[in-house]
């Protein structure tokens, strides 16, 4: 490279010393814009004192993609600074498989940092040719390594370490398992399905989590074995299968999903209630009917998630219930209730919302008078009417706006009141409102 030019790539790299974000994005298109004859002093910067400088030479390095750059690079995943690692790690996946066999032979590095980079790299370029090696790192004596390498796995959706990964899910080690149950949820294996469904009975929240994800992920040829579970002495195990049923939405669920409702742990009945709003459309009727006795339940929870079940299901009964609900003791209840019938909009609620009108929770009061609004019954116009004069101003717009979409020149003198009112919204509402009467 002549002298000039390369004293001008020098002084490109001088400025990834910058701390401005844009100066570092700028030093870098001039860098990457410069092409091949970049990268000599990109390489040698690598190993300047300044982790910047060397952070702003792997990123180029990667998007020049040099394949002569590709044994310095590996070596930043062992950097002393873990975001020149972080860096190394973006820049070689950008450079794809022509890595993957350097990288290979790092997983058998001394160093676990090296290994650890290696595996995660490996992860995000996704290539086949590195499955063995992968596999056999998931036996490493670096449980950090473990953990990148059951994730590469897993992006790879490589089929041929289920077995591995299913003996992982006994690990001493939670978080190794987790990392197991995310991989398996991936490749999607239906034979991971028994060691996942066991783990669902794990004292481990995470783990729990993690493999309900992996079971919907796999998909219904999980239900048989969750509709098992649903009769097992743990608890956890009772309700993860619940919520993974609801997930999964398979109308053969339907049936156990029902008997739950009855468990004797409030938790199970939440996740059942839950999971028979998205299954129920098998038989709305039978579902809502199976409902309607949680809406009694002393826990607060159960009866809302009742409620939203209700909501997603639908029908005349599913309004009856709900309209009762306006009557709860609980706020929330009532509340939750009041956006259920608004997101239903069915007449029947009518004259449960107009008693909603003088709930004692204000915003109980706003979305009774939305609801009304929605559904557009003349009946509602006098009780709006009234409400009109609500000392909130919050609901007084709500109540403004759907005398407006009523469109009944009954409302015009409650609206025309409104134009007065000090609240800038409400004003704007009533003005809005007009224009729908006119």
């Amino acid at each position: 490279m002549p002298p000039a030019e390369e004293s001008n790539v020098l002084d490109l790299i001088e400025k990834l010393r910058a701390r401005g974000e844009a100066e570092l994005d700028k030093a870098h298109l001039d860098l990457v814009a410069v092409g091949p004859r970049a990268v000599p002093p990109l390489m040698e910067a690598l190993k300047d004192g300044s982790y910047q400088v060397r952070m702003g030479a792997a990123r180029a390095l990667g998007a020049l993609g040099a394949p002569e750059a590709l044994a310095p690079l590996v070596e930043t995943l062992a950097d002393a600074s873990v975001n020149v690692q972080r860096t190394g790690v973006e820049a070689l996946a950008a450079m794809g498989p022509i890595a993957v066999e350097t990288l290979v032979e790092k997983l058998a590095d001394k160093d676990p940092k090296m290994r650890r980079r290696a595996a995660e790299t490996l992860g995000l370029i996704a290539h086949a040719g590195a499955l063995d090696a992968l596999v056999a790192a998931l036996g490493d004596e670096n449980a950090e390594v473990r953990k990148e390498a059951a994730r590469a796995l897993g992006k790879i959706r490589a089929s041929g370490a289920t077995p591995r990964l299913i003996d992982m899910l006994d690990d001493e080690n939670v978080e190794i398992c987790r990392y197991a149950a995310e991989a398996l949820g991936e490749i999607a294996d239906a034979a991971a399905i028994p060691k996942l469904v066991t783990a669902l009975t794990s004292s481990s929240g995470d783990l729990r989590d993690t493999a309900v994800q992996a079971l919907v992920k796999i998909g219904k040829e999980s239900t048989l074995e969750l509709i098992k579970l649903l009769t097992h002495d743990n608890p956890h195990g009772r309700l993860h299968a619940a919520d993974a049923l609801g997930r999964l939405n398979d109308e053969r669920s339907f049936g156990p999903l029902v008997e739950s409702l009855t468990d004797n742990d409030a938790r199970v009945k939440h996740y059942a209630a839950e999971a028979l709003g998205k299954v129920g459309h098998v038989d709305r009727g039978a579902a809502v009917r199976a409902l309607l006795p949680l809406l009694q339940e002393s826990h607060r929870d159960i009866r809302s998630v009742a409620i939203n079940a209700l909501r997603l299901l639908g029908g005349p009964d599913a309004v009856k219930a709900l309209s009762e609900r306006l009557s709860d003791a609980n706020a929330m209840v009532r509340l939750q209730a009041a956006q259920a019938l608004l997101d239903l909009g069915n007449p029947e609620a009518v004259d449960p919302l107009v008693q909603g009108l003088r709930d004692s929770e204000w915003s109980v009061r706003s979305f009774c008078a939305e609801a009304l609004g929605v559904i557009g019954e003349a009946k509602a116009v006098i009780p709006l009417v009234l409400a009109a004069a609500d000392e909130r101003q919050a609901v007084k717009t709500r109540v403004i706006e759907a005398l407006g979409k009523l469109r009944d020149q009954r409302a015009r003198p409650a609206i025309e009141v409104a134009l007065r009112d000090p609240d800038q919204e409400v004003r704007e509402a009533a003005r809005v409102a007009l224009d729908l009467l006119r």
